[in-house]
C-alpha cells in the first residue's frame, strides 16, 4: 500500500512542478529578451547626413520661430484684406456723402420755388392747379356706397371641459 501512495505523490508533484518550471522558463526568456544588460555598450544614434545635431532648446526655439512666422504671415494676409475692405468702405462713404450733399444743395435751392419749377432727377412735380371756374363746372365725384354691415353670428354655447357637454338643447 505504501508503494501506491508514494507513486501517486511523485506523479502529482511532477504534474505541478513541470508546468511551473515551464512558466518560470518562459518568464525568464521574455525578461532576457527585453532587458539590456548593464555591461552592454549603449548604441549611439546614427547621424543623418546633412542634418546637424542640435540641443533640444535650440530645436524647440526653431520650431517656435517657424510657428510664429506662419502666424505673422497669416495676420499680414488678414491685414491686407481688411485694408482693402476699409478702402472700399471709405469710397462708398464718400459717394454717399456726395449724394447727401447734392440732395441738401438741391433742397436748399428749391425751397422758395414753385412746385412745378424743379428740374432734374428727384424733382417734385405737382399737378397743375385747376382754375376755380373749371372746378365749379365739374360735378363732384360720387362717393362709393358704404358696404352693408356684417351681422355677427351668435357665439356657440360653452363646452364643459371635463364631460364635453355643451349647453345647447338636443
Amino acid at each position: 500500500m505504501t508503494d501506491a501512495l508514494g507513486r501517486r505523490a511523485r506523479w502529482t508533484a511532477a504534474l505541478v512542478v513541470a508546468p511551473s518550471a515551464a512558466a518560470l522558463f518562459g518568464v525568464s526568456v521574455s525578461w532576457a529578451d527585453h532587458a539590456r544588460p548593464t555591461t552592454a555598450p549603449v548604441p549611439k544614434p546614427r547621424a543623418v547626413p546633412g542634418v546637424a545635431t542640435t540641443d533640444t532648446a535650440a530645436a524647440s526655439a526653431q520650431r517656435a520661430s517657424a510657428a510664429l512666422r506662419l502666424t505673422l504671415a497669416q495676420r499680414q494676409r488678414e491685414a491686407a484684406v481688411l485694408t482693402r475692405q476699409l478702402a472700399t468702405l471709405r469710397q462708398q462713404l464718400a459717394v454717399q456723402a456726395a449724394a447727401a450733399a447734392a440732395s441738401r444743395n438741391f433742397a436748399a435751392a428749391n425751397r422758395g420755388a414753385a412746385p412745378n419749377s424743379g428740374t432734374g432727377p428727384g424733382a417734385y412735380l405737382a399737378p397743375a392747379p385747376v382754375p376755380a371756374a373749371a372746378a365749379a363746372a365739374q360735378p363732384a365725384p360720387a362717393a362709393a356706397p358704404a358696404p352693408a354691415p356684417v351681422a355677427a353670428a351668435p357665439a356657440p354655447p360653452a363646452v364643459q371641459v371635463t364631460t364635453g357637454a355643451s349647453g345647447a338643447p338636443p
